[in-house]
């Protein structure tokens, strides 16, 4: 999964889990063992392969003041959509069909939540909404599901570690009237050239 696991964790604490007094354990899918408890949420993040502005500029970021003046940095990345999916099982078929009307409620009520700005995730909407199925476990017992996929946005980027743009001018000059060279450094791997010729 190309989200951090900072990101991962707030996509964690965002999922609402009470619904009025009752609070349920949600675990992700890779955690899930044989014999699990019951109900519970079970959490699958899968990305779905599509990428916009693959490795592209994405934004400057002032960094601090120095005492040489402001310090920017270049922030390149691209943003990846994923599945969040929420597959919450019960023993009870009520409780199930319950949740899975609260829990959409929940989400679509308080999907704003997601702050760009810090998270750089966004809730994007539900694609599957209490997709209801049902298995016998190794137990004999009856469990009813109800899965809800939703779709997220994340933004996958890094900051350029080139230094800092300096630029330096050089002007080479021949006898009045027979021409002039000018170029310019602007920062590694990169110039500027200019001729004036008479």
């Amino acid at each position: 999964m190309p989200f951090s696991l900072d990101q991962i964790q707030r996509l964690y604490d965002w999922l609402p889990k009470k619904f009025g007094t009752t609070t349920y354990p949600a675990i992700w899918s890779d955690q899930w063992n044989s014999a699990p408890t019951v109900p519970s949420m079970v959490l699958t993040l899968r990305p779905t392969g599509r990428s916009m502005f693959f490795d592209s500029f994405l934004r400057t970021n002032l960094e601090f003041e120095g005492t040489e003046g402001l310090l920017y940095n270049d922030v390149w990345g691209h943003y990846e959509k994923a599945t969040l999916s929420v597959d919450f099982q019960t023993t009870d078929p009520i409780e199930r069909d319950r949740f899975a009307h609260e829990f959409g409620l929940e989400v679509m009520r308080y999907r704003l939540d997601l702050d760009w700005d810090n998270d750089k995730l966004r809730f994007c909407d539900i694609l599957m909404a209490g997709a209801n199925m049902s298995y016998v476990d190794g137990h004999g017992m009856v469990i009813y599901r109800s899965v809800i996929d939703m779709e997220i946005e994340g933004e996958i980027s890094w900051t350029d570690d080139t230094p800092a743009i300096r630029s330096f001018g050089i002007l080479i000059s021949g006898s009045s009237g027979t021409g002039e060279l000018r170029y310019v450094l602007y920062a590694p791997g990169n110039f500027g050239l200019s001729t004036i010729l008479s």
